[in-house]
């Protein structure tokens, strides 16, 4: 793993917090591709305190989250995030 993508999984959760604060719980997240060129974007899924999931594009180079799913069930999120 090089210096940045552990940098940036480092990073990724403290982000998720701040950007979700109580609404959502980091469930996981992994690099988007194999792709050197792809180091900076994750997918990521979190749970919503309703039950429900959602899962994002995470550009760790701007810091948003992007590309939102929402209202999901655990199967239906676990497809995305594959």
């Amino acid at each position: 793993m090089n210096t940045d993508l552990a940098m940036y999984a480092t990073m990724l959760p403290l982000k998720f917090a701040k950007n979700f604060g109580e609404r959502f719980t980091l469930v996981g997240f992994r690099p988007l591709s194999i792709n050197p060129a792809d180091d900076f974007l994750w997918v990521v899924i979190g749970l919503r305190v309703d039950g429900t999931f959602a899962k994002w594009i995470h550009n760790a180079a701007d810091g948003g989250f992007c590309r939102g799913h929402y209202d999901l069930d655990l199967e239906r999120a676990l497809e995305l995030f594959k």
